[in-house]
């Protein structure tokens, strides 16, 4: 699968010229990666040092999605050559993956979509979820707050999280 994946990435990056490859692959859950470090780092690590290098090769720059727990292994993910971690959820400890990382990697995600993707649930609450991320990760630099999987599902709620974010978000980086 890691052979076809790597020619598959050449090919791309041959016809269409791309800056960034957007890999998808989930290696965990929202509790816990799937398989334990050691385990990941014998069987998983090796095979995507290789497509990560390709990718680099090939001149782009490597997204990697995985909306789980990834923290165990950020130190691997950085040293295999993820560029960006986009997805990171917030039940991983964002900051100290940021220490750990020392800006290392950057990411993309921290709102907690499922809290805040919901009925019943008020503009002003949203909002302050945003508002959240936003401070919280935002200070450390190479981090974009987003919906982890890219929108909340509910229209009304997605709508108030981009305003937000644009609202908000601006408001921040004019400060800093």
């Amino acid at each position: 699968m890691a052979e076809y994946k790597k020619a598959y990435i050449r090919l791309v990056a041959e016809k269409i010229h791309p800056d960034i490859i957007f890999y998808h692959d989930d290696w965990g859950s929202k509790q816990n990666l799937f398989l334990p470090p050691r385990i990941w780092r014998a069987l998983i690590k090796p095979l995507q040092k290789e497509i990560s290098d390709v990718i680099h090769e090939c001149g782009m720059i490597y997204m990697h999605h995985a909306d789980c727990i990834c923290q165990p292994i950020v130190e691997d993910m950085v040293e295999i050559g993820v560029d960006i971690w986009q997805g990171v959820i917030a039940q991983n400890d964002i900051v100290e993956i940021q220490r750990i990382t020392k800006g290392k990697l950057a990411m993309c995600g921290g709102i907690d979509g499922p809290k805040i993707d919901i009925e019943n649930i008020t503009e002003e609450e949203i909002r302050r979820e945003v508002r959240r991320a936003i401070d919280t990760y935002c200070p450390a630099g190479r981090f974009y707050p987003s919906i982890p999987n890219g929108v909340c599902f509910r229209q009304w709620n997605d709508s108030i999280v981009k305003d937000e974010l644009k609202k908000y978000g601006r408001e921040f980086v004019e400060k800093m």
